[in-house]
């Protein structure tokens, strides 16, 4: 023997009197006696067991007891247990042998009785220096075959865990990378067979042993689960959805998925598939692709209802691949939802007064410009722009013909009858700060007020929305009030002052309030001092770059502070087109503001607008535009929606105000554009517009915010319906019941759901469900799934 063996085997005893008192060698011919008599361990006695099996057990009990235990040696083979007379002292301890598979086993702490099993069936395995090493790390006492085996194609595979879901991933990862280097040595280890069985026995696959077969008949499978009749059991299911659920490997998952598709002509295999099997399908990507194609048809050809194709939606959400499609969808949906409006609220529309039309757009109408807007959004960032090039043609047509152009038929002959601008029981912007702040400084109560410039009416009704679901924020929308003429920033801005009279007197844009200029921040800062001593007007981005607003929030009581984004990015030709991205930055931005009040330990807070606008995402038509030219005395301001001047003549297409008609110091004309039309201007803009008097100009929004000392938000409640303690099936259907109708403040929750065992570890596959509904109704509150078991259940059923 080697001398590197022979300090081996002196380590390996060493190792082994750490574990164990007593260390039984059975050297049969004697050919290691002479090694074995010349063992010296410290705190170990060697005894010779030759024939004296009394004797050696009188010593060992009650002998003198060294410090570490006994090496007992034979040069015989190992006894039968039934002839075995030292066999108690034997099962305390460990038993030796000299041989390579045995010095293997002592090595790595395998029991000597499983060495056959373990060491010479995977010999190649325990060859390897490194591989022996980690196995005497990470085995444990009492491993039985299989357990031992799993840790061993732990090693092999490189992988952290062991089991056969484990390696799978590992192999189709290396497979995707067109390598098998971890499947040549679980072949060379002789352990890839261990592999196969157990898939074998859970995923009941018994086809070719080669792991690009296996993924694809399981991904085959998943797919017929739905469409045909699956042939795998539920473990594959498991294992399928566990997979991209991954956060580990679910990026492994796509991968195969995208090339699997491919391979096995998985579009055209579903293209003819009904919806409500498709949307059950998680299994590829183009499926969210083929029902993005399904609901396009549905929605162009009428066939559908925005409820249906919302339910398709929500069922698609929480899905792995609704990213594939997801605003594809959500701009189907915010087109059915603007056809189903239109349809419901414009045919038969009669508007009698101002008031009547007024309250109309704020209660009912102001939903369709919300969902134009919404579906742009969505559209802009569609996965497949072409395919809704038709759904985008389509309504274009219907907002515009349909909505816009006869909303203004029936608008303007009213508007065009009024002696003055004034609606009665709509508060004039002009009377902002009267009826608004001065009940909040009058009364020693900071107030800050946010006036976002174009931020429509319908655009502060989802700004609600979003505020209102914060914590501590409680929000009011107050009756909208009704812009000044006409509709643009300056004049708007100015209406929110402090002030008795608006005027031009410079015979340009520049607004007066009570003689002084209210163009830019530091001339507003002195018109609100006039008013409220400690107050400032200041722009957003220069308020939210204060770091300690706590600080400088005390100098004031009453904040002006100026946002503009949706009008700076709408009045430019260049621009214009990005107006509703625009509008999602801007609700952003005043969030933002909100928590910095909030941090602040700010209470109160108004949120308005100087004015709205129209826009129209098509190319204009030659009849959006009116051949009016201001004629006579002088036009000092000149807009795509109105002109200024002094001494203006009538003309045709427009409304002529005299500006003691619209609340302005007399002396100036005002030409404003009737309905949706538009003055020809070279190098302006003109599918966002503003300075009309169309509903969409005109109705300022007006929110509170309260923010409160303590947390009011929580989350809905969920129950399980028709509970029941043993599950007798491998599938088993489970209803969910949202408890409380999602509001503000009660928000909706997304769950992940599987069935554990004592051992919290699960049992079945998991499921994602959100519940958000809005819905009075409790059975639309419910939803269902069916979940799969495992091959344990029946264990543990006893």
């Amino acid at each position: 023997m080697s001398d590197s063996n022979t300090i081996k085997i002196q380590q390996i005893l060493e190792n082994l009197f750490t574990k164990h008192r007593y260390i039984f060698w059975y050297d049969a011919g004697g050919e290691m006696e002479g090694f074995a008599s010349d063992i010296n361990i410290d705190g170990v006695e060697t005894v010779v067991l030759d024939g004296n099996p009394f004797g050696v057990k009188y010593r060992i009990e009650c002998g003198e007891q060294p410090v570490k235990g006994f090496l007992i040696y034979s040069k015989d083979e190992k006894p039968d247990d039934e002839d075995n007379w030292l066999l108690d002292i034997q099962e305390e301890g460990e038993i030796f042998a000299a041989d390579m598979s045995s010095i293997y086993a002592a090595e790595c702490g395998i029991p000597f009785e499983l060495k056959s099993a373990i060491i010479d069936r995977h010999y190649e395995f325990f060859k390897s220096a490194r591989n022996r090493k980690k196995c005497s790390e990470l085995l444990q006492n009492g491993m039985n075959v299989s357990e031992i085996t799993e840790v061993m194609i732990s090693i092999a595979s490189g992988s952290n865990t062991s089991g056969y879901e484990q390696l799978t991933y590992v192999l189709a990862d290396e497979c995707m990378n067109e390598s098998s280097d971890i499947a040549e040595r679980l072949e060379k280890y002789n352990l890839s067979g261990y592999y196969w069985d157990k898939v074998k026995e859970a995923f009941g696959y018994d086809r070719e042993r080669n792991i690009k077969s296996l993924i694809i008949v399981l991904f085959q499978d998943e797919l017929n689960c739905v469409l045909n009749h699956s042939v795998l059991s539920n473990e594959a299911h498991i294992f399928m959805r566990d997979w991209r659920d991954s956060r580990l490997w679910g990026s492994l998952y796509r991968k195969w998925a995208e090339v699997l598709e491919n391979e096995l002509g998985v579009m055209q295999l579903i293209k003819g598939e009904p919806l409500k099997k498709l949307v059950q399908i998680d299994t590829f990507p183009c499926v969210d692709k083929v029902i993005s194609l399904n609901l396009h048809n549905e929605v162009i050809n009428g066939g559908i209802t925005a409820e249906m194709v919302e339910s398709v939606v929500e069922l698609r959400r929480n899905k792995l691949f609704f990213d594939v499609a997801q605003h594809t969808m959500l701009a189907l949906l915010e087109a059915r939802r603007l056809f189903e409006d239109i349809e419901k609220k414009i045919p038969g529309l009669i508007i009698s007064t101002p008031e009547e039309g007024f309250g109309l757009y704020v209660n009912e109408l102001y939903t369709i410009d919300l969902h134009y807007r919404h579906y742009f959004r969505e559209a802009n960032q569609a996965e497949s722009y072409n395919l809704l090039a038709d759904v985008t043609s389509k309504l274009e047509q219907a907002y515009t013909n349909a909505y816009l152009s006869e909303l203004a038929k029936k608008w303007q002959p009213l508007v065009d009858e009024m002696p003055s601008w004034n609606i009665e029981d709509v508060v004039s912007q002009r009377s902002f700060f009267d009826i608004h702040v001065s009940q909040f400084v009058s009364k020693g109560k900071r107030l800050f007020v946010i006036i976002s410039d174009a931020l429509r009416y319908e655009t502060m009704k989802e700004l609600e929305y979003r505020i209102a679901h914060e914590n501590r924020m409680e929000t009011i929308m107050n009756p909208p009030m009704l812009c000044v003429q006409p509709s643009y920033t300056q004049l708007g801005m100015a209406a929110l002052l402090p002030h008795k009279e608006l005027s031009f007197e410079k015979q340009t844009d520049e607004v007066y309030a009570d003689g002084r200029s209210t163009k830019g921040t530091d001339n507003r800062s002195k018109i609100l001092q006039s008013a409220v001593q400690r107050s400032i007007a200041i722009k957003a981005d220069e308020l939210l770059a204060i770091s300690n607003g706590k600080e400088w929030v005390k100098d004031y009581d009453l904040v002006y502070i100026y946002s503009n984004t949706i009008d700076k990015v709408g009045d430019s030709l260049a621009t214009e087109k990005n107006v509703f991205k625009a509008t999602e930055d801007e609700m952003d931005k005043i969030l933002r503001l909100v928590k910095f009040i909030r941090t602040a330990n700010g209470s109160n807070i108004i949120i308005t607008s100087d004015h709205g606008y129209i826009y129209q995402n098509e190319n204009l038509d030659e009849t959006d535009f009116t051949d009016f030219k201001a004629q006579g005395g002088n036009c000092f301001i000149e807009n795509r929606r109105f002109v200024i001047g002094t001494g203006l003549w009538e003309g045709n297409g427009v409304r002529t105000w005299r500006s003691e008609q619209v609340g302005v110091k007399e002396g100036v004309d005002i030409q404003i554009c009737k309905g949706i039309n538009r003055i020809r201007k070279q190098g302006s803009g003109s599918r966002f517009i503003h300075g009309g008097c169309m509903p969409q100009e005109v109705v300022v929004p007006v929110m509170r915010v309260n923010i409160k000392k303590t947390g009011d938000v929580r989350n809905v409640d969920v129950d399980i319906l028709g509970k029941q303690s043993n599950i007798t099936t491998a599938n088993l259907s489970v209803k969910f019941y949202q408890i409380d109708v999602a509001t503000e403040k009660v928000k909706g929750v997304t769950l992940r759901m599987a069935f554990y065992n004592a051992d919290n570890d699960m049992i079945s596959d998991s499921v994602i469900m959100t519940f958000d509904s809005r819905n009075n109704e409790s059975v639309s509150r419910e939803q269902k799934h069916t979940f799969r078991f495992k091959n344990i259940i029946s264990q543990l059923n006893g």
